[in-house]
């Protein structure tokens, strides 16, 4: 623990992913290629930047859990473990 929070610095958080309707998110550092629902661990205190792409006939919706809004790029900070949900749409 070298920033006094008290968590071991080389522990790994899980980052879950939940993807509804037709789409997938992706990540980088890369980790993250879900279509419907993964989990996959980071590092605390890693910044994890996240990508919804949407398939054909669908679009990107929004976010929830973790990340919030419709922009289709969301950064997440590995404080703890954490859930993200994607929702895509048909057009």
């Amino acid at each position: 623990d070298t920033d006094g929070d008290g968590i071991s610095d080389d522990c790994l958080l899980a980052l879950k992913v939940n993807v509804s309707g037709k789409g997938k998110v992706v990540s980088k550092p890369t980790g993250v290629n879900c279509k419907s629902g993964c989990s996959v661990n980071y590092k605390s205190n890693e910044i994890v930047t996240l990508s919804a792409k949407s398939s054909t006939g669908y679009r990107f919706r929004n976010w929830s859990g973790a990340c919030r809004g419709s922009k289709t790029i969301c950064k997440v900070t590995m404080s703890k473990a954490q859930i993200v949900r994607a929702k895509f749409k048909n057009r």
